[in-house]
């Protein structure tokens, strides 16, 4: 196994998988906003490598515009449950992650 320098970040070391990049994003009503949220993942430097959406609810058509704008994203999970509010979404979204850091998000 490779010794890892003090200074080499991790997971950078000679041979190590690159870290998988999990999105969870919780949605209530979003349909107006679902297109540019989707643009914008896949405008990324680092394009993720699961996008776990969780429709909590809604009642227009944020499930269908998720399904038809998500085509392009790899990994694309759509979640759909009743409304329970943001942070149960999102935790709903987490434990169906395969690894999850939180960035800080509210």
């Amino acid at each position: 196994m490779a010794q890892q320098s003090p200074s080499e970040p991790k997971g950078e070391a000679e041979g190590a998988p690159d870290p998988v990049l999990s999105v969870v994003i919780p949605v209530y009503n979003g349909a107006l906003y679902l297109s540019d949220l989707i643009a914008s993942l896949l405008a990324q430097q680092r394009v993720s490598d699961e996008v776990t959406f969780v429709d909590d609810g809604s009642t227009n058509s944020s499930a269908a515009m998720i399904a038809w704008l998500g085509a392009g994203l790899d990994g694309l999970r759509v979640i759909g449950q009743k409304n329970r509010g943001q942070a149960v979404a999102r935790n709903v979204g987490v434990r169906h992650a395969r690894d999850f850091v939180n960035g800080g998000c509210t």
